[in-house]
């Protein structure tokens, strides 16, 4: 091709700024501006209805399993979802310690009610779990009821996702549970706990870049100051200046203590890599290949219009506090809280905002294995529009 040749010179007009501009481009930009369509919002009207089931277990046949500080979770969604956003709650006493016959039975009715007069479904749970084996093939996030048997968290979405009265309509789903693989070891497993990162940044004299350090990684870029990022939240302790008193308010959502689990992971080796190793020294000592056995990664489903939360990513421990219940509900209530004097609130800010927060705070216990801890949610969804829901109660 020839440079010169008329029909292949792209020609350009220069701005005030000095950058370079397409000259079809400017003469279309007011007509593509108009054109673009905005994103439409699921509910586009004042008078949005909203229908939720709420669960939560705080105790259990075996006692060491209590989870002290639930009752604080369902007060929190009741203030969030029934007071702020003026839900309708559709298990009204019928949401505390459900055993699995229960919560069955109350998957099938609420699952097939009609939804025709709703906008918005909400179903959020507070309790222990765990990912555990549904079959050979794969994990999936179990959990627990008040009777120690478990219902798989993909069981509770698929319920509602053949309700054909809820098609094109936000489903969410709130999981306060753990996440961690079913045989891990609560009491010597470091790696099922969060630590977070310190992150130490420091340049060189001449100030041209700097070197990011975190024990496996380096990044360089431009920086002009030397200091280091640690993050620091308030302890939300029960009483000012008393950490001991504090110190016994932290508990895991965890269900079960296995005393069988491997310990090695202290030297320094993550859940997957030891349990690959463990599970290459199982078949050795069997002569089993095991061609699906290392399949234990946990599956998630997240259908068409939904938008599913859980407390903290795969593999990992969630906390809450034995007075402000859970972490994630503590904070979801809180950040909607910020929106007294709003018309609505941004389903995705609230959701935002509350990670940001979960991710200020860590642990505060007396034991070195569970302090200094930190907890981030994970935000799944498959939702194609804006989710912003009217408030109920503009002032209090």
């Amino acid at each position: 091709m020839d440079v010169g040749k008329e029909s292949d010179v792209h020609q350009t007009n220069t701005s005030k700024d000095g950058h370079s501009q397409d000259s079809n481009d400017t003469s279309n930009a007011s007509e593509e501006t108009k054109q673009k369509p905005l994103l439409p919002n699921y509910c586009d009207k004042d008078n949005v209805k909203g229908k939720v089931v709420l669960v939560v277990n705080e105790e259990f046949q075996y006692k060491a399993l209590e989870r002290k500080g639930a009752k604080k979770d369902l007060e929190n969604l009741r203030d969030v979802f029934l007071k702020k956003l003026g839900f309708e709650q559709l298990n009204v006493n019928q949401e505390f310690n459900l055993q699995k016959k229960e919560l069955e039975n109350l998957l099938t009715v609420t699952s097939e009610m009609k939804y025709n007069d709703t906008d918005v479904f909400v179903f959020a749970i507070s309790t222990h779990g765990e990912e555990r084996s549904r079959d050979s093939m794969q994990k999936e996030h179990a959990l627990m009821c008040s009777d120690e048997e478990y219902v798989f968290t993909t069981d509770i979405i698929d319920s509602f996702r053949n309700n054909t009265s809820l098609d094109g309509k936000p489903k969410i789903f709130f999981i306060q549970a753990c996440r961690i693989p079913y045989d891990a070891d609560t009491t010597t497993d470091a790696n099922i706990y969060d630590p977070g990162h310190k992150v130490k940044i420091t340049t060189n004299p001449a100030k041209e870049a700097i070197v990011i350090k975190n024990n496996e990684s380096e990044i360089s870029g431009p920086m002009h100051t030397i200091h280091t990022v640690t993050e620091k939240f308030d302890k939300c302790s029960l009483t000012e200046n008393n950490d001991q008193a504090h110190a016994t308010q932290e508990q895991v959502d965890a269900g079960h203590r296995s005393e069988n689990a491997q310990t090695s992971q202290a030297q320094g080796k993550s859940v997957i890599e030891q349990r690959i190793e463990n599970e290459g020294r199982r078949q050795q000592g069997s002569g089993d290949p095991g061609p699906n056995s290392i399949c234990f990664l946990s599956y998630n489903r997240c259908p068409k219009d939904c938008l599913v939360v859980y407390a903290i990513q795969s593999g990992l421990l969630a906390w809450r506090n034995e007075v402000d219940g859970s972490w994630m509900f503590h904070y979801l209530h809180e950040v909607i809280g910020d929106y007294k004097g709003s018309s609505f609130v941004d389903f995705f800010d609230v959701l935002t905002k509350t990670a940001f927060r979960m991710a200020k705070r860590e642990t505060n216990t007396n034991d070195k294995l569970t302090h200094c801890k930190k907890a981030v949610p994970v935000i799944q969804h498959r939702l194609t529009k804006h989710l912003n829901i009217p408030l109920k109660t503009l002032k209090e």
